[in-house]
């Protein structure tokens, strides 16, 4: 599945509550993005204190997550979230002089 696959498949889940770009749908996105990284962060954080192994099927159950809202996210603001990634990528050769 690529990156709009995903986007398009997230969507068919979503409930709209707003229009494409507005600031609540925008807030509200941003804030969900945030707890599920530190939901996330909790997996990591909870292995490393009680020395255990991470539990990679929770861990990729919050980055799953993660994508979901950053999709919807994406959607918001009108921006396919191939380009998202493809942005960030141009952004990190840039900043590391690596070559494409």
């Amino acid at each position: 599945m690529d990156a709009d696959d995903f986007q398009r498949e997230a969507l068919k889940t979503l409930k709209e509550w707003g229009e494409p770009g507005e600031l609540s749908d925008i807030v509200y996105l941003a804030l969900a993005i945030n707890g599920e990284a530190g939901e996330l962060a909790e997996v990591v954080k909870k292995a490393w204190r009680d020395k255990k192994e991470l539990d990679i099927d929770w861990l990729v159950e919050e980055l799953g997550d993660i994508l979901w809202y950053a999709a919807v996210l994406a959607h918001k603001l009108n921006i396919p979230l191939s380009e998202v990634m493809e942005r960030n990528i141009e952004k990190l050769r840039k900043r590391y002089g690596v070559d494409e």
